[in-house]
Formats: structure tokens, sequence, C-alpha cells
């Protein structure tokens, strides 16, 4: 017995050992391992800054800091002309030479890494600033566009590179220069642009031989800085917006890296609050573009600025009416005429709303999309009382047919509801046209002709049954 319990002690202790030896292996693996996750940690810090330094040696000076301040001045330029200045001269030339100043140094940075990228300490920044200088390119060669153009992507993109080229020279009286085809000092700078010129006219995209050399790059300009229509207008303050946006949160990133030695930054606002901003005005631009992209005949409404203030501070007052009383709110809607009309102001408001960001007036753009606001449309599309037809509501139901639905006989019509109060019928002559609830009076649906239908939608108040017109209220 002693013997056996001998010889299970002396078999216990090399499996102890390899137990000990597996646990030291397994440190010093460990140990191993998070020395080289230390040392890689150690690398990153130090590629960072390297590639810190090397943004600041070659980038910040030289790119970035330009960058920004000829976005700011595109916008002060935009907000300068939205101004009443009928005592100044025509600005068109040195709207354009904003933009070239602009465009030099995108290009400039597009040539360091091959797109529209930037470097701060801040990774979601980076990624704000390149989706906005995006859109600020894709606003400025929309300004370029034209109708029954063959090539119109390579013609915007030779345009915009010719007068960033134009941009090297030293200052604005010979950028006009060179715009208008004359020599400068600079011969070097003179063959380059005369050899894109003779380029660019071979392949038809500039047609210098057939026009006035600057006015291919100064009429779009003139479409800028004074909209006629609203799809003009709706470009003009989507570039103001961007590129104040753009120099806000790039003049931030760098003053944040350097203090104030290195860049003023006057500005007091919040970082968060830049950015609520910039998701906000992001929200408003796709909104309003899907309104006007398949709507040629709203883009085409002619624009004023005054006329234009006039118009939405008549819709503000119809959305405050709206919060007090149904009644006053389709009133006035009548008043202003049709849907379409209401449309156009909507994106009137889209565009004041958007020149308010350098203020930060941020509770501006919060009551854009609003509860209170979205309440105030619902109310704006209340159609009739189904209670009070016939009735108090009668000649609100008539004209509803006539505005929204072009039923122009039902002026002078006759209304009749039926004896179980779930039809009403409105006729003249052979002419008529119903409308039907549901059993559980939540649906209604109108009937007008050949078998048309019109949904409409049942809402229960303490002072009846209220009908919404949904196709109105999907506009909004």
């Amino acid at each position: 017995m002693t013997d056996t319990s001998l010889f299970e002690n002396v078999n216990v202790i090399p499996i102890i050992a390899i137990c000990i030896s597996t646990v030291a292996i397994s440190l010093a693996i460990y140990l191993y391992f998070m020395t080289k996750i230390f040392e890689m940690k150690k690398y990153k810090e130090k590629k960072r800054e390297a590639v810190f330094n090397w943004v600041h040696e070659n980038l910040i000076e030289s790119v970035y800091i330009p960058l920004a301040e000829h976005a700011k001045a595109i916008s002060e330029e935009l907000l300068f002309q939205r101004a009443d200045r009928t005592d100044e001269t025509d600005r068109t030339e040195i709207m354009l030479y904003r933009i070239s100043k602009f465009m030099h140094y995108v290009f400039k940075n597009r040539e360091t890494f091959g797109s529209d990228m930037y470097f701060t300490p801040n990774g979601a920044d980076n990624r704000h600033l390149e989706n906005i200088s995006d859109r600020i390119i894709s606003e400025i060669t929309t300004v370029y566009d034209r109708e029954y153009d063959k090539n119109p992507i390579e013609r915007r993109i030779v345009i915009l590179e010719f007068i960033a080229t134009c941009a090297k020279c030293r200052n604005y009286s010979e950028f006009k220069l060179l715009i208008r085809g004359r020599p400068i000092f600079d011969r070097d700078l003179t063959v380059e642009i005369n050899n894109l010129k003779d380029a660019y006219s071979d392949d038809y995209y500039l047609l210098f031989g057939y026009c006035d050399p600057a006015g291919v790059f100064l009429n779009p300009m003139n479409a800028l800085i004074n909209p006629k229509n609203l799809w003009q207008a709706w470009t003009t303050a989507k570039l103001y917006a961007y590129c104040s946006l753009f120099n806000k949160l790039f003049i931030y990133e760098i003053h944040k890296m350097y203090d104030s030695w290195y860049v003023e930054y006057p500005d007091t606002i919040k970082h968060h609050q830049l950015l609520d901003t910039i998701g906000w005005v992001n929200k408003i631009v796709k909104e309003t573009d899907e309104r006007l992209v398949d709507d040629n005949e709203l883009r085409q409404k002619p624009y004023d600025k005054n006329n234009a203030l006039k118009d939405i501070t008549l819709f503000n007052s119809m959305l405050s009416d709206a919060k007090q009383k149904p009644s006053s709110a389709i009133n006035s809607r009548m008043e202003m005429g049709s849907n379409e009309k209401i449309s156009r102001i909507e994106v009137l408001r889209s565009i004041e709303v958007l020149y308010t960001i350098s203020l930060q007036r941020h509770e501006i753009l919060e009551s854009y999309n609003s509860e209170e606001f979205y309440k105030s449309i619902i109310d704006m599309c209340y159609s009739f009382s189904w209670d009070d037809i016939p009735g108090d509501d009668s000649k609100r139901l008539l004209k509803y047919l006539i505005n929204d639905h072009g039923i122009s006989w039902a002026e002078s019509a006759k209304i009749r509801k039926s004896e179980d109060g779930k039809t009403i019928q409105i006729f003249k002559n052979k002419k008529s046209v119903e409308i039907k609830i549901n059993e559980k009076k939540e649906k209604a649906t109108l009937r007008i002709r050949y078998g048309i239908t019109h949904d409409l939608k049942v809402e229960k108040k303490n002072n009846g049954i209220h009908i919404i017109d949904l196709q109105l209220l999907k506009k909004y």
C-alpha cells in the first residue's frame, strides 16, 4: 500500500513541471505580444506625428488656410450681392476670381492626394470637409450647365481647370487679362494659358474663336449673383451655405491645432453646434432638391428677393393662424392660390433658412422641420368637416373641389347626404361626384368620374370629423 502511494507521488512531479512550463511559456508569449503592441502604438503615434508635421510643412500654409479663406470670400461675395447694392458696379469678375482661387487650391490638394482628402486631428470633421468640398464643386459646376450640351461633364471640367489655372496669377488685374486672352508679365503662365485655350478650342469646349473669350466664364456668374428663377436662387443659396460651413469647420480645426497665434478664429461657436448646423443644412438641401429635381415648371418660377420675403411673411402668418384654428388656415390657403404657389414658397423658405447659418441661428434651423410646423401643415390640408355637410362647411367643400380638383361646375352645385350619413353627393344637372366614408369612419374616398378616386384622411376632433386631403399632405 505504501509502495503504491510513493509511486503515485513520483508521477505527479513531471505533470506539475509541465504545467509550470506551460504557464511560463504562455506568460512569455503574452509579454512578447504586449511589447509588440506597445511598440506598434508608439509606431502609430510616431507615424501620426510625422504625418502631422508633413501636413503642417506642406499643406497648412500653402493649401488649407488659403482654401478656407477663399471659401469664406465666396460666401461673403454672395451675401454682399444679396444685399441691395444698386450703387455697386458689376461684380461678376470678382465672383469669378473668388471661385477660381478656391478651385486652384482644390486642384492643388488633389495633386497631393489624388482626391479631395483633408487631414486634421478629427476624423469625423475630415469626412465632413470632404463631403462639403464635393458639394461646393458640384454647385459650381452646375452654374456652367447649358442646354443641349453634347459633353456636359467634360466641358464643365475643362472650364473649371481653365479658371483654376488662371488663378496662378499674382493678382486680380492679371486674372482679368488672362480671362480675356491677353498676355501678362509672367510669360510661362501666359504660354500655359494659351496652350490650354487652343487645346480646348480644338475640342469645341470653349469656342474662343466664335465669341467673347471672357463671356464663356462671366455670363454664368450673372445667373449666380443675380438669380432670375427659383433654381438659380436655390443654387446660389446652397453655394453660400456650403462655402460658409466649409470655412467655419476648417478654421475651427486649424485654430484648435495651432491656437490663435497661427490663425484668427473670431467666432465663439461650439463644435457640436456647428456639426448640428451641417446636419440641418444637409437635410434641408436633400428635401428641397427632391422637390425641385422633377418639377421643371417649379424650377423656372421667377425669383425676386423682395417679393419672396413678402410671400414668406404671408406664409408664416398663415402657419401661425393654423396653430389657432384650422378654418383660418384653409381660408388663408384659398386666398394664396394653388398648391403650386405653396410649393414655391416652401422653396423660398429653404433659401432664406440657408442664409441664416452665418448668424448661427440654430432655433431657425430647428424650427424648419419642427413638430409644430408639420401640425400646421396638417391643419392647412384640412378640407371640411363631415358633420357640417350640408351646413356651415358646404362652401368650403365646394371651394375644395374647385381649387384642388378643377371641378369648375361645383360653384353652383347642390349637396345632399345619404340617410345613413356615409355618402355625400355633389351634383349639377347630369354631373356629379360623391364622397364615401367607411363604417368605422377612418377613411373617406372621393369618386370623381370615370372611376377616378381620391383618398382622404379622416381625423376625429372634439368638434366633429375632419377630412384631410392626403395628396396635398404628401407634398410636405
